[in-house]
């Protein structure tokens, strides 16, 4: 529950992506709309890619299978491709409105862009480096995530109350669950068919178990929550809670939020590297 070391980057991080070596951490920066590589051993920034001021980059998505990363440049209404190996910046994919947070698998050839601003979700191929299909959602879509199988998404909103469920293949909705709105992050259990449902107001993290379609339970938490991670023995989850300058921790087993982590700052994002 210690800080144990601290990278500089651009300015104000919003996004976090490591590398399947462990080695290379990708930070994406929303206000002067850059991305750094960050060696970890050497605990410093190596490189910089910059998009501009305009960018405000809002999330990265790391596909190690092809080596790209991908990242939301919210502003400017597009997605960009960069290769981790060279890294250099490969493409740039115009999509809808505000496109917010990025969901992926590691072995998929397809990345989901959630449009906050357009109330849908794009789906871009890697293999095709194009635009492959377009998903209309409710109001004001702020989160997505993959099921650890890859086959399932998951899609919360910050104005409208449900939690859709789409095929990932075919894109067709499979099913509706109520959770509530104001929904600020969500995470698939990379181990058990459930979706955890991260929300402002009330701020509480809804568990949803996938195979009944419904709620298993609400767990207050202290503040609101940016993004989730959870570790692969599967039994906490860690939240990015900025308004408490640290990290809430929930034990999943107990169903109730432990002591914080303080980290300072405000972070807007995190991840588990096991």
């Amino acid at each position: 529950g210690e800080v144990v070391a601290t990278y500089k980057t651009g300015a104000e991080p919003r996004s976090i992506a490591l590398a399947r070596d462990r080695r290379r951490l990708f930070a994406a920066n929303a206000r002067d709309g850059s991305l750094d590589l960050i060696d970890v051993q050497q605990q410093r920034s190596i490189s910089t890619l910059t998009f501009g001021l305009s960018a405000r980059t809002s999330d990265v998505a790391l596909v190690d299978p092809r080596g790209l990363l991908v990242l939301a440049q919210r502003d400017l209404d597009k997605v960009s491709l960069v290769d981790t190996g060279s890294f250099t910046r490969v493409l740039d994919l115009s999509v809808g409105r505000a496109p917010v947070r990025l969901a992926s698998s590691p072995e998929s050839d397809r990345v989901f862009v959630v449009e906050s601003g357009a109330d849908a979700v794009e789906v871009v191929d890697l293999r095709a480096r194009a635009l492959a299909g377009r998903i209309p959602v409710e109001s004001r879509p702020s989160d997505a995530a993959l099921d650890r199988r890859g086959r399932e998404l998951f899609v919360g909103h910050a104005l409208a109350p449900n939690l859709l469920v789409f095929d990932a293949s075919t894109l067709v909705q499979r099913a509706t669950i109520f959770v509530g709105g104001d929904v600020t992050a969500v995470l698939c259990d990379r181990r058990r068919d459930r979706v955890y449902v991260a929300r402002s107001r009330p701020p509480e993290l809804v568990v949803v178990d996938r195979e009944l379609a419904t709620v298993l339970r609400r767990i207050p938490v202290s503040g609101r929550i940016e993004a989730l991670a959870q570790p692969v023995d599967g039994a906490e989850l860690y939240g990015a809670a900025p308004e408490l300058g640290g990290l809430v921790v929930v034990d999943l087993v107990l169903g109730r939020e432990l002591g914080p982590i303080r980290c300072g700052g405000r972070p807007l994002d995190v991840l588990v590297a096991d």
